[in-house]
């Protein structure tokens, strides 16, 4: 890897690091120099201004996504099967990419302002067709109810999956359970699969 390509990199991860913990206006392109040990001036000639390496970071967390769905998206097999592995997927990726959550969290607090860039085109066409698609392939099967909405089926899954770690904290509190043990997460994650399998199937 190039030098000017390693840098880069030590920039996006000190950038999504400083991002997820404060927004784009509470961060510092100071701050993040300094994370990314490298000069300031560096930073400018690779991203820009702050705007713009926020919206580099945004789509770097996306794409980090996007590898973990073309896994789970890449095969054919039972639509159950497949829901039950996009469920638990989701769960872990959320659970283990903290950032994630936070960065959506504080670009829902701007209305969605950056993910409207012509940069982000498409960027959620992976889950958004194969989700469809495996809607469709069961519907065809007689498997699913052909009065069942996709887009309904995904935000469902969404909103299960995002709610749980962008509420987790207050969550564990009002509930009494801590809900990062893994025995906990599972519970959700075979609760949540259940939940829509019962709603779409015939």
């Amino acid at each position: 890897m190039k030098k000017s390509e390693i840098t880069k990199k030590k920039i996006l991860e000190a950038a999504k690091h400083q991002f997820s913990q404060k927004g784009l206006y509470g961060a510092r392109i100071d701050e993040i120099a300094a994370e990314a040990q490298i000069n300031k001036r560096m930073l400018y000639e690779y991203y820009g201004n702050k705007e713009t390496l926020y919206t580099f970071v945004l789509e770097a967390v996306y794409q980090d996504l996007n590898q973990e769905e073309n896994l789970i998206f890449s095969g054919n097999g039972d639509y159950e099967e497949a829901l039950r592995s996009i469920v638990a997927t989701y769960f872990q990726f959320l659970h283990t990419h903290p950032e994630f959550v936070r960065m959506l969290m504080w670009e829902n607090l701007e209305n969605g302002t950056h993910l409207k860039l012509d940069a982000f085109g498409g960027i959620r066409d992976i889950m958004v067709n194969s989700i469809s698609s495996l809607i469709q392939r069961g519907k065809e099967l007689g498997k699913i109810r052909q009065d069942v909405d996709e887009k309904q089926v995904i935000l469902t899954l969404i909103s299960c999956s995002f709610n749980y770690f962008s509420n987790l904290h207050t969550l564990s509190r009002v509930l009494h359970m801590d809900l990062n043990l893994p025995a906990n997460m599972e519970s959700r994650v075979n609760d949540v699969t259940n939940m829509v399998l019962q709603y779409i199937s015939r």
